[in-house]
C-alpha cells in the first residue's frame, strides 16, 4: 500500500492570498496546475483557488484579489493513502488535493499521480473507452461562441468540449484554460487572441474555432482504459476525446472518470452509480445510493446489460439555503446499445426526486419487458 508522502508533489505552486486574479491565472497557466493552495504571511494553508470557480466569474477583474475565490478544499495528512485521496478527489471534484503537516503544505497528491501507480490496476484492465467515457449531449460546431462553451463546461463539471464538423468528425477540443487566457490575461499578453478574433474586448463573443486545439491525439471506443492512461500520462493530458469506428466523435475521457472507477463505488450486482454536477457531500451520497437500492435491483433484472446509473445534479436558481430545488438526469448505461434516460425532473427533496425517476424508468422497462414477452434485455 502506497501513501501520499510516497508519491506526491513537493515542489508547490502556490500564491499568497493579496495576489490578483491575473497572476493566479498566468501561474496556473505556467506550470499547467487548475489548483492553486492560498497562503498566509506565515506560510499557513489557508484555502485554494480552483480554475472552475475562476471560469464561474468571467466578469471579475483581473486587478481583483482572490481572497473573493478561496474555498476550503478536502486535505490530507503524508500518512493518507491513496485510496483514501482518490476518494476525496472523486467526491469533491478538486483534482489535487493539498498534503498539510501543523497547517503547512507540504506536498500536493493530484489525480495525475494516482493514475501514474495505478495504471495497471486490477479493477480497470478489462475496461474499455465505451465503458466509462463521458457522453456531452452537445457538441460544439466552430462558429459558436465561447459563451456556449463555457456554459456547457459549467454544467457538465467538464474542462473540455470536442468541436466536431457537419458529420460528426473531430475538428478540435477546446480547453477551459484557453478560455481562462482570454478573460484574466492581460491585453498586452493575449495579443493573438485578440487578432484572430478581432474582439478583445468581449472574449464571450470569439468562435470556438478560434480557440480550439488540433493538436491533441484521440482514443478509440474500443481502446482499453490502461493504454489511454498511458497516452495520457505520456503526454500529461487531462482528457481525450472517443471516436467511433467510423471516425466520429462519441464521447470525452477525463482522468477523474478514470479515477472514478478505481474509488470501488459499485453498488448492486456490478452496477456503478455515478454523481456528477453538483458537488455533493460524501455522507450525502452514500446516504442516497442506500436509499435507491431497491430501485437499482429492479432496473438490473429487466436490464442485464445495465453497468452504471449515472446521475447529472443540477441545483436551480431559485434554490434557497434552506430550500434546494433540483434537476436530475438520470441515464442507464448499458454495455451495449441505446442508453435509457430521464432527461428532466424537478423537485425540491433530491432523494424524492431521484427516486421519482428511477421508478419512471422502471416503468419504462416494465413496458418494454412486457412486449418482449417476458425477456429481459
Amino acid at each position: 500500500m502506497k501513501y501520499a508522502k510516497d508519491v506526491m508533489t513537493s515542489k508547490i505552486v502556490s500564491i499568497s492570498h493579496e495576489e490578483t486574479i491575473a497572476k493566479v491565472v498566468s501561474k496556473m497557466d505556467e506550470y499547467d496546475v487548475k489548483e492553486v493552495p492560498v497562503l498566509d504571511d506565515n506560510k499557513n494553508f489557508i484555502g485554494e483557488i480552483t480554475y472552475y470557480d475562476i471560469l464561474d466569474s468571467p466578469r471579475l477583474d483581473s486587478d481583483a484579489g482572490v481572497h473573493t475565490l478561496i474555498v476550503k478544499p478536502p486535505t490530507a495528512t503524508p500518512e493518507s493513502t491513496l485510496n483514501e485521496i482518490a476518494t476525496l478527489i472523486v467526491d469533491s471534484g478538486i483534482e489535487a488535493i493539498p498534503i498539510l503537516k501543523n497547517n503547512k503544505v507540504v506536498g500536493i497528491v493530484s489525480d495525475y499521480d494516482i493514475l501514474k501507480e495505478l495504471s495497471n490496476d486490477e479493477r480497470i484492465k478489462n475496461l474499455t473507452a465505451s465503458e466509462i467515457m463521458r457522453i456531452p449531449p452537445k457538441f460544439l460546431r466552430g462558429d459558436e461562441h465561447i459563451a456556449t462553451a463555457r456554459r456547457l463546461m459549467r454544467f457538465y463539471n467538464t474542462d473540455r468540449l470536442p468541436v466536431i464538423d457537419e458529420e460528426g468528425k473531430s475538428l478540435g477540443l477546446v480547453l477551459s484554460m484557453d478560455i481562462l487566457r482570454a478573460f484574466y490575461k492581460r491585453p498586452t499578453e493575449r495579443k493573438g487572441i485578440g487578432d484572430r478574433s478581432g474582439n478583445v474586448d468581449n472574449p464571450l463573443l470569439i468562435p470556438v474555432k478560434n480557440f480550439m486545439r488540433t493538436d491533441i491525439p484521440d482514443v478509440s471506443i474500443n481502446d482499453n482504459v490502461p493504454s489511454i492512461i498511458k497516452k495520457m500520462l505520456e503526454k500529461n493530458l487531462r482528457g481525450l476525446q472517443v471516436l467511433d469506428e467510423n471516425g466520429k466523435t462519441v464521447g470525452i475521457i477525463n482522468r477523474l472518470d478514470i479515477l472514478d472507477r478505481l474509488v470501488e463505488k459499485k453498488f448492486h450486482d456490478g452496477v456503478w452509480v455515478n454523481f456528477t454536477g453538483e458537488h455533493l457531500p460524501y455522507d450525502t451520497v452514500e446516504a442516497v445510493k442506500d436509499y435507491i437500492t431497491t430501485d437499482v435491483k429492479k432496473l438490473k433484472s429487466f436490464l442485464p446489460a445495465l453497468v452504471s446509473v449515472d446521475i447529472h445534479v443540477r441545483k436551480m436558481h431559485a434554490a434557497t439555503p434552506n430550500k434546494w430545488n433540483y434537476e436530475l438526469n438520470v441515464s442507464l448505461v448499458k454495455s451495449a446499445g441505446k442508453n435509457e434516460t430521464v432527461r428532466t425532473m424537478y423537485g425540491f427533496n433530491l432523494m424524492f426526486t431521484l427516486k421519482e425517476a428511477l421508478e419512471k424508468l422502471i416503468k419504462q422497462l416494465e413496458s418494454k419487458y412486457k412486449e418482449r414477452q417476458g425477456k429481459p434485455y
